[in-house]
């Protein structure tokens, strides 16, 4: 059971390859971005959460920042922790290969059916 376990769990985690596009991708957005698009819904509990804090000299400034990268690594969250300065808050999702004035991404809905031609 164990080794079906970890065969599973290897098989759901992500490339490093997949976590750098998202990072870069998150890198490219800009702090309005970031702001403007607050998450409607969690994330998946399926995404991986990769640590994207700059590093402080003191514990005491700074936020904890994590992305939280889908299970497929086309999409990704971003999470800030709740600190001194500031409540905890979810942003996205954003689509990795988004460039600069990234939109966050917007399900589809193909059961809409095209409106009557006349």
């Amino acid at each position: 059971m164990s080794a079906l376990f970890s065969m599973i769990v290897l098989f759901l985690q992500l490339t490093a390859a997949q976590l750098d596009a998202a990072k870069a991708a998150y890198r490219k957005l800009t702090p309005a971005d970031l702001e403007s698009h607050k998450a409607a819904a969690a994330a998946p509990k399926t995404a991986e959460r990769v640590e994207v804090s700059e590093r402080m000299r003191s514990a005491s400034f700074g936020q904890r920042k994590f992305l939280l990268v889908a299970a497929d690594g086309k999409q990704y969250w971003v999470e800030f922790f709740p600190s001194t300065n500031r409540p905890g808050a979810l942003y996205g999702p954003f689509d990795v290969t988004a460039a600069k004035g990234a939109t966050p991404s917007t399900p589809s809905n193909p059961t809409t059916p095209d409106a009557p031609k006349k």
